[in-house]
C-alpha cells in the first residue's frame, strides 16, 4: 500500500493498493456489497478473480479509503486506463454511514495525484444523471461537463461525462527541469 492522500490529521487516508495485496483488494471490491464471507463460494471466487486481475492489470489502479481512528475501510476508488490520453476515475464509493462528510474528495485527490505522477494531462468521470451527490462531488473536485466522441448519441447515453485538467507535478526546490534529478519522466509529459 502507498499513501496517496489524507485528511483530518491522518484520520482518513487514501491508499493505492499494489500487486500482492489481494486480501485488501477483495475488501475494497466488496465494500458496497455484503461481507465477503456471506457470499456463496462461486461469488467469492468471482470477487477474488476480479481483485487479482485488477491488481495485476495495467488498465486499473485500486484505492482504499481508511478511517484510522475506527480502523475500518470507509471508501474506495479506481482508475481505469482504457483511454491512453484520458483515464477514468471510477468506482468511487463511501459507506452510507460516512456520507455527507465530503470524504470522497480524498480518493479523488489520491487518484489525481497518481495520474499527475504518471504525467497525464486530463482525467474523466462518468456519472448517472440521477446521482446528485456524485455530480456535486465531481463539480467540487473541478470536473466540468463534456461530450466524448464515443460514437453514441449523447441523448441516448445513460451517463454524463466530466473531465478536468491534471496539474503537472511541481518541481522540487533547487532542481532544474529536463534533468533526471527532478524526478519526472519528461518523455511522458
Amino acid at each position: 500500500m502507498r499513501l496517496m492522500a489524507e485528511r483530518d490529521n491522518g484520520r482518513y487516508q487514501c491508499f493505492l493498493l499494489e500487486e500482492g495485496e489481494i486480501d485488501a483488494a477483495i475488501t475494497v471490491i466488496t465494500l458496497d456489497r455484503e461481507d465477503f464471507e456471506d457470499l456463496s463460494p462461486e461469488r467469492q471466487q468471482e470477487v477474488w478473480d476480479i481483485a487479482e486481475n485488477t491488481l495485476r492489470s495495467d488498465t486499473y489502479e485500486l484505492f482504499a479509503l481508511v478511517d484510522t481512528q475506527e480502523d475500518r475501510l470507509v471508501g474506495k476508488a479506481m482508475i481505469e486506463y482504457m483511454d491512453e490520453n484520458m483515464p477514468e476515475i471510477t468506482a468511487l464509493h463511501v459507506v452510507p454511514d460516512q456520507r455527507g462528510k465530503k470524504l470522497i474528495n480524498i480518493p479523488y485527490e489520491g487518484c489525481l495525484l497518481s495520474l499527475r505522477e504518471q504525467g497525464y494531462r486530463e482525467a474523466m468521470v462518468r456519472i448517472s444523471p440521477g446521482n446528485t451527490a456524485s455530480l456535486k462531488a465531481a463539480d467540487r473536485n473541478g470536473f466540468e461537463s463534456f461530450t466524448p466522441d464515443t460514437g453514441v448519441d449523447p441523448d441516448l447515453c445513460d451517463h454524463r461525462f466530466f473531465k478536468r485538467a491534471v496539474s503537472p507535478v511541481a518541481l522540487r526546490a533547487n532542481m532544474k527541469p529536463d534533468t533526471s534529478t527532478d524526478g519526472l519522466d519528461h518523455a511522458a509529459i
